[in-house]
Parts: C-alpha cells; sequence; structure tokens
C-alpha cells in the first residue's frame, strides 16, 4: 500500500498518522515529524540535482563535477 504512494502522499499520511485527531500528542509524533523533514530535504535535493544535470556535461564524470560544485555553492 505505502509502496505506491507519492512521496507527498506518504508525508500527508505519515503525519496525520503522528497526529491522529483523536490522540494529538501520538505515540511516535516525533520520530515521524523527523522522518518527513528528511524525506522533505531529500526531496529538494534531488530536485536540485536534476536541475544541475541538465546544465552538465555530457559524461558522468562531469555530471559528478558539476554536482559537486552546485552543492558546494549551495552550501556558502
Amino acid at each position: 500500500m505505502y509502496d505506491e504512494m507519492t512521496n507527498s502522499d506518504l508525508i500527508v499520511t505519515a503525519y496525520e498518522k503522528a497526529h491522529p485527531s483523536d490522540n494529538p500528542s501520538g505515540e511516535n509524533a516525533d520520530l515521524i515529524d523527523e522522518l518527513i523533514v528528511r524525506i522533505q530535504m531529500m526531496e529538494g535535493r534531488v530536485r536540485r540535482w536534476e536541475s544541475a544535470a541538465a546544465f552538465a556535461g555530457d559524461s558522468p564524470e562531469e555530471l559528478d563535477r558539476f554536482i559537486r560544485r552546485y552543492e558546494d555553492q549551495r552550501s556558502i
């Protein structure tokens, strides 16, 4: 069931499970909230990599160098 969901749908489902309306202090809410944040961060990184790849060279080595430069610039 979960493996067929998009990441966005999975995040919404996880949030709803972590913060049920009948028990606002859900048992694993802190853990699930952290997982949600990390998934969103990883998705953002993948989108940046995909955008960067559009401007990169033709070989895997050129792409790797471009991504590393791009990530270095984003961390400044």
